[in-house]
């Protein structure tokens, strides 16, 4: 969670006074994952005690922490649209994405991968080399999301969240709950307070 949404809330509130409000057209994209799907029963954590509570039990509770994280980023870009809109700010578009799997040297670090059965880790080579995107296409949705100023000014594409091909989807059903969403936008205020002295 610290690694993929604290650090990058905090550098938003630095920024948004300073270079996004002054800006014509400001773009926040968040890289998401599909992996958002992948979380606990609650959604995210709003609050220490849940966030640090010790995982569940199973195979897919090692995807969970992952998925909370991803999870994180597409409610705070929904927060973060809605607040905007509240102080009457039109001028920044923040959009959360998923860049679909993508062949990369991540996938020769994964501490999953390096201890998994040989039979595994064949099929995601062959998953990498047949089925994954290559980076130039799995880099389209967010150089679209970041360069598109027009496209976004004209269609009012904010608060939103894509797939590869620039493609949006529904995401994950907690982003539809705005009591999380608040919820957890105030935690992560919380968390990034001493960032901010």
């Amino acid at each position: 969670m610290s690694t993929n949404h604290i650090g990058h809330s905090l550098l938003y509130e630095l920024l948004l006074p300073t270079h996004l409000l002054p800006a014509r057209t400001a773009r926040v994209v968040l890289t998401s994952s599909a992996s958002s799907f992948d979380t606990y029963s609650y959604g995210v954590a709003t609050d220490l005690g849940t966030l640090n509570s010790p995982p569940e039990r199973g195979f897919t509770s090692i995807l969970n922490p992952y998925g909370q994280s991803k999870l994180a980023q597409i409610l705070w870009a929904q927060e973060a649209t809605r607040r905007l809109a509240e102080e009457g700010i039109k001028n920044v578009y923040i959009n959360s994405m998923h860049p679909g799997s993508v062949h990369t040297s991540i996938w020769d670090s994964n501490p999953i991968l390096s201890s998994a059965p040989l039979f595994l880790k064949r099929l995601v080579l062959f998953l990498r080399e047949e089925v994954m995107w290559n980076p130039r296409d799995g880099a389209l949705t967010l150089l679209w999301l970041a360069m598109a100023e027009d496209e976004l000014r004209a269609r009012n594409l904010r608060g939103l969240y894509w797939h590869p091909q620039c493609e949006r989807v529904t995401p994950h059903s907690a982003a539809a709950n705005s009591t999380l969403k608040r919820r957890f936008w105030d935690f992560t205020v919380e968390l990034t307070k001493f960032g901010r002295l």
